[in-house]
């Protein structure tokens, strides 16, 4: 790998200690993980694999800690975020980031405290020979516990492993398997960024009109090797999102007697709005700090210098997405509380705050991916569930309308209306779009983006599996009786459309090669995305 990919780091000692770092942790596995249970082929599946899995991940997770305790978790930000991201490129576009933020959830657990190095005010950590080694034990070692995830998302799926004859692990999976996961991962690559928060509800879209609550929200980029090379390196992508709809779900909840929210979820929201303007002035003028490093550093004067119309700005928007929430006084408690959440290793989640002495690293990407924790709305049923889902249904339906392939008003009357057989509710509509001569009708399922689901808990991605196609079967039925009866409705007349049916997630679905996976109109799938489905809206036609 050319010097380059490596930043500031040593091309002869970073990977050489990012091999040492993966070796020792597959060696502790190895000496503390007992085998699993293997068949006669010397093949291990099942509960059994997960089961020894799960013990790997813990034996890794702890020499990954130990490895932390090189560095501050202040430190290591500094060191973390001068890798490029291309030092992280793996087969996959989207590897490159999920590993980068698995090293910032590993270091930001270090009880480490380290020597400020600042001059003129700047920080200074340039990478010696010591450091070299330490970032890049750390490194391999993470790259070894990422490994273990992606085993482990296999190994729910109930793929078969393999070991060679120095222990290490290789899934197996059937033609079948192996296609499903490829096209998943594809999917998820083509849509990733587009919008932040996983709440089963289409909110954190993009600012849709000025005068709307928006919030600087960090995602990483994808890592393509064919990409045109940036003017300088652009680990980070930037992105002014909206929680207009949002603020209307919960406004509607609250007025119906019903938080669901936890006590972090508005302190977050107040703390990004809080550093909205700072944000704003910095990407202008300092634009490599903020889409290369992600990261602010404010000291205790910098915060107590934030204008009060900012503070009291910050604690109007979190009280209008979360109604009635407590929001601290003071910008210094704000990031009190802020600092006190802690991150997670599995799924990755970094802290917000790193503090030395009287110095904070604020990072914007772990800040966005708090969020988007605290921000999630579990419920699968109730008032809550049917509220939720009536959003998520008039938020698909705003998009197509905002779009090329709105419906005719006298088709888009439609939208919310029970369809009937001989007397039988079928179901009710509760999105169309149309596209050329194709109408498509859209049943909208907002199921939450879980962390079992992150993990791909074999339960979980079941249920999702059955919701998807329980959904796309009523809505082929439906899709059935209007070719069948294009007069349904009176004065409407539908017999000029082909029709498709398709069901819409908030998030891209793992499912197994079928019916819900293949194609329903051009290039729209039976099941999709919202981002999947704002994508088709916005291309040619088919």
């Amino acid at each position: 790998m050319a010097q380059a990919q490596y930043g500031n780091f040593s091309a002869e000692i970073l990977p050489r200690a990012a091999g040492a770092g993966w070796r020792r942790a597959h060696a502790a596995v190895l000496k503390r993980g007992e085998m699993p249970e293997r068949d006669e082929r010397g093949r291990a599946a099942g509960p059994a694999m997960v089961e020894y899995l799960e013990r790997a991940r813990g034996i890794v997770e702890q020499e990954a800690r130990d490895a932390a305790e090189a560095h501050s978790p202040f430190a290591w930000m500094m060191y973390l975020r001068q890798l490029p991201t291309a030092f992280w490129a793996g087969k996959l576009a989207t590897t490159a980031g999920y590993d980068a933020a698995l090293a910032d959830a590993v270091t930001g657990i270090s009880r480490r405290r380290s020597p400020l190095r600042m001059s003129d005010g700047l920080t200074h950590y340039s990478p010696d020979g010591d450091v070299n080694r330490d970032v890049g034990r750390l490194c391999g070692m993470t790259l070894y516990l990422s490994q273990i995830h992606t085993w482990l998302r296999w190994a729910q799926k109930g793929v078969e492993f393999s070991f060679d004859a120095e222990g290490m692990a290789e899934a197996r999976p059937t033609a079948e398997q192996r296609a499903a996961v490829e096209l998943y991962d594809r999917r998820v690559a083509e849509a990733q960024g587009r919008r932040i928060l996983r709440t089963g509800t289409a909110i954190g879209e993009q600012a849709e009109q000025a005068g709307g609550f928006t919030i600087p929200a960090v995602g990483r980029l994808q890592w393509k090797q064919d990409a045109p090379r940036p003017l300088f390196e652009a680990n980070f992508i930037l992105e002014f999102a909206s929680l207009d709809g949002y603020a209307r779900l919960n406004r509607t909840l609250a007025a119906q007697g019903l938080r669901w929210w936890s006590e972090e979820a508005p302190v977050m929201v107040a703390f990004l709005r809080l550093l909205l303007p700072l944000v704003t002035a910095r990407v202008r003028e300092h634009p490599k700090q903020i889409l290369g490093r992600a990261f602010l550093l404010m000291d205790g004067e910098g915060v107590a210098a934030v204008p009060r119309e900012t503070l009291e700005d910050a604690a109007e928007a979190a009280r209008c997405v979360f109604p009635g929430a407590e929001i601290p006084a003071t910008a210094a408690e704000i990031f009190r509380v802020v600092e006190g959440m802690k991150g997670m290793l599995w799924p990755p989640l970094a802290p917000a705050v790193r503090r030395e002495g009287g110095v904070m690293c604020v990072d914007l990407h772990g800040a966005t991916q708090l969020l988007q924790a605290a921000a999630r709305f579990e419920p699968k049923g109730g008032v809550l569930g049917k509220e939720r889902g009536g959003e998520f249904e008039r938020s698909v339906q705003a998009l197509i309308d905002g779009s090329a392939c709105a419906p005719p008003p006298e088709v888009r009357a439609l939208v919310g209306r029970d369809v009937y057989e001989d007397g039988r509710q079928v179901t009710d509509i509760d999105a169309i779009a149309v596209k050329g001569r194709t109408l498509v009708l859209i049943s909208c399922k907002s199921r939450e983006y879980s962390a079992a689901m992150n993990r791909g808990e074999a339960k979980e991605m079941e249920a999702v599996r059955k919701l998807a196609s329980e959904a796309l079967a009523k809505y082929e039925e439906l899709k059935g009786l209007l070719e069948t009866q294009p007069a349904s409705f009176e004065g409407v007349d539908l017999s000029r459309f082909a029709m498709a049916a398709v069901v819409c997630l908030p998030f891209v679905p793992y499912l197994p090669l079928g019916r819900e996976t293949e194609f329903a109109s051009g290039t729209l799938r039976s099941v999709v995305s919202i981002d999947e489905l704002d994508a088709w809206l916005r291309a040619g036609m088919d």
